[in-house]
């Protein structure tokens, strides 16, 4: 994997009346971050707090400092200070 890879997708197939498989090989370079919105990446910091409040497997060895950052670099307009709140909530439980 490369530094930019985001997924390589590997597919096999036969076509009819043939023995041999054909493998298509496709790399899919990693340009979402730049095209992910702010609200797009808070949601994702939300989802993975939930995470790691249940310690769900999928959040691996997320931290609630990494957490807190992400939402610190995501958090964007906040015109009505929920964002803010929240980052509050999750700076607390990086005491933990």
């Amino acid at each position: 994997m490369t530094n930019n890879e985001l997924v390589t997708i590997k597919l096999r197939y036969k076509r009819p009346k043939e023995n041999k498989s054909r493998l298509i090989e496709k790399v899919v370079q990693n340009e979402l971050a730049a095209q992910t919105s702010n609200n797009f990446k808070f949601a994702s910091t939300v989802a993975a707090f939930g995470m790691r409040l249940r310690n769900s497997p999928y959040v691996g060895n997320t931290s609630y400092q990494q957490i807190y950052n992400w939402g610190q670099y995501a958090k964007g307009n906040d015109s009505n200070g929920y964002r803010k709140e929240f980052l509050d909530l999750v700076k607390k439980m990086t005491a933990h």
